[in-house]
């Protein structure tokens, strides 16, 4: 019986996420968080456990894990914004240097209608999708990098 009065709150929504990451996942979560080893600290098998260590959701915050291939515990989470989280993720790591250097290259990009091919190629290079570098073009992801 639940007695915490939090179930439905964002805090408890993301304390079951991370715990059906990594117990039951989705068939295209696994390669992700189980088939990788990762778990979240025993402590955290309870929600009182979790509130104890990572305290209450902020408003407008996510759970983020610093090193993304290590497990959820206190030592590697943190309450972070939505951008903050998504250049976190294993599959992007472009850090501001990087930024700077996508943006010269788009601006060296030989006209508009190579800018899809481009962005292609300057992806492959940084190891990112065409879309994470038309986001990039267009100041919707790192629009404080000038």
């Amino acid at each position: 019986m639940t007695t915490h009065g939090l179930k439905g709150t964002s805090t408890y929504n993301t304390w079951q996420g991370l715990k059906n990451r990594c117990n039951c996942p989705k068939e295209q979560d696994a390669p992700h968080y189980k088939d990788k080893g990762i778990t979240y600290d025993a402590k955290w098998e309870t929600f009182e456990g979790f509130i104890e260590d990572m305290g209450l959701c902020p408003p407008g915050l996510q759970l983020d894990r610093i090193d993304t291939e290590g497990n959820y515990t206190k030592a590697n989470c943190r309450w972070v914004s939505s951008t903050v989280n998504m250049r976190n993720r294993a599959a992007v790591k472009l850090t501001p240097d990087n930024v700077r250097e996508i943006r010269k290259l788009l601006q060296e990009a030989p006209t508009a209608n190579s800018q899809r091919a481009t962005c292609t190629k300057i992806g492959d290079m940084f190891g990112v999708s065409f879309g994470a570098i038309r986001d990039i073009a267009l100041n919707r992801r790192w629009s404080e990098v000038k």
